[in-house]
């Protein structure tokens, strides 16, 4: 299949964030989308029932765009037999913050091994005790994800690919976050809802990267299909496919 057949110019109103933002990395976002002129990297996209688009990777850069007035987003538009989820572990810093989340009432802190189940929020601490954080009588898995988080939004964290074996430093906890589902985040937005910032990792072969597509070509309320076409005819002729791993710094 040809890449280039993926991306497509979808209009903002018709595309949904399963995650909520970090307002410090919006800004900045924004500030270098508009710097530069261009959005350098598709967000990529997954059609939902209904015709409306599921943004599985590129919250903040699809938001950034909202920020910055543009009407429409290309986005790298995947099936559903293409992506895949996990969920990322967080390295914290112990804190005050720690024991104020284990004494919210809307919370249910169970001790015990580790369940083995990518569905449970755990704390795990430097000698490999779980901590289950289950939702108290009243409150739903989504608003205790929520609180989890929040808790600790102030400190920097560490974000690392899943594993089960892992434990944190001395003086750290290492949260472990439920690994969502496909259906789980379509019916989440559907009612209006969004997963906390950072907490998601979609895994997709095949990334669109560094188109530079220019800022103009999304404000206009009416896509100019004659300059889109001639960009994707332009990126054709450059286009370059690794399959090698590589590793990126993102400093």
């Amino acid at each position: 299949m040809d890449i280039l057949s993926s991306l497509q110019m979808v209009p903002i109103n018709r595309l949904h964030l399963h995650e909520g933002h970090e307002p410090h990395r919006l800004e900045e976002t924004a500030r270098a989308i508009e710097a530069e002129g261009v959005l350098c990297h598709p967000p990529l996209a997954y059609r939902m029932a209904g015709g409306d688009y599921l943004i599985l990777d590129g919250a903040h850069r699809t938001g950034s765009l909202g920020l910055l007035g543009c009407r429409h987003v290309p986005v790298q538009v995947v099936r559903r037999d293409q992506f895949c989820w996990e969920a990322w572990d967080h390295v914290v810093e112990r804190g005050p913050w720690l024991k104020d989340l284990l004494q919210d009432p809307a919370l249910h802190p169970v001790e015990g091994e580790d369940p083995g189940n990518d569905a449970t929020l755990c704390v795990v601490d430097e000698e490999g005790r779980h901590l289950r954080i289950e939702p108290a009588e009243g409150s739903s898995r989504l608003e205790v994800w929520h609180r989890v988080v929040r808790a600790y939004r102030d400190i920097p964290v560490r974000r690392c690919p899943p594993d089960p074996d892992s434990i944190p430093p001395a003086g750290f906890v290492l949260i472990r976050h439920p690994q969502p589902s496909t259906r789980f985040l379509e019916q989440t937005v559907k009612r209006g809802g969004v997963l906390p910032a950072g907490v998601t990792r979609c895994l997709v072969e095949g990334r669109l990267l560094n188109l530079r597509i220019p800022l103009q070509l999304l404000h206009a309320p009416t896509v100019d299909k004659q300059e889109w076409e001639h960009l994707k005819h332009r990126w054709a002729g450059r286009m370059r496919h690794y399959t090698e791993s590589v590793y990126l710094c993102e400093a």
